[in-house]
């Protein structure tokens, strides 16, 4: 009988959006063994600071060894607003990236930033977007 041994790992690396000069930071989760695929957002908007740092912190902290299946966690979904301190717009299109999705392959920069989200989104099985809310 031959066992066949899983490589467990973490890895960090930057998705690149087809047109423009942004990368998307991300850290990949492979698991012990096979199972679903969890997709974690954070900064969809530019000043979702908690959902960025708590993004941040579960991929540091999620052992790949006690792990079925793999994550990918999009550290900053939207790093012109995040660099330019704006909340809810990308500040190259004034468009809300939260707004766009699915996105287009030829679109304005929000579009073209969807799209490549939406590509990872439909290898999938979950998708966890962390966005940040206040009380007034």
């Amino acid at each position: 009988m031959t066992t066949v041994m899983k490589t467990v790992r973490k890895t960090h690396d930057t998705l690149p959006v087809p047109g423009t000069d942004i990368v998307l930071p991300y850290t990949r989760i492979e698991g012990e063994s096979d199972g679903p695929t969890l997709l974690v957002t954070g900064g969809v908007h530019g000043g979702e600071y908690p959902g960025i740092e708590a993004s941040i912190r579960f991929a540091q902290q999620l052992d790949p060894s006690k792990l079925h299946g793999r994550v990918v966690v999009i550290h900053i979904t939207n790093p012109p607003a995040f660099y330019e301190k704006t909340q809810y717009v990308v500040p190259l299109d004034g468009k809300n990236l939260n707004r766009v999705f699915p996105g287009k392959a030829d679109g304005t920069v929000s579009e073209r930033i969807a799209h490549v989200v939406t590509q990872v989104a439909e290898t999938a099985d979950y998708w966890v977007d962390l966005h940040w809310g206040r009380y007034s």
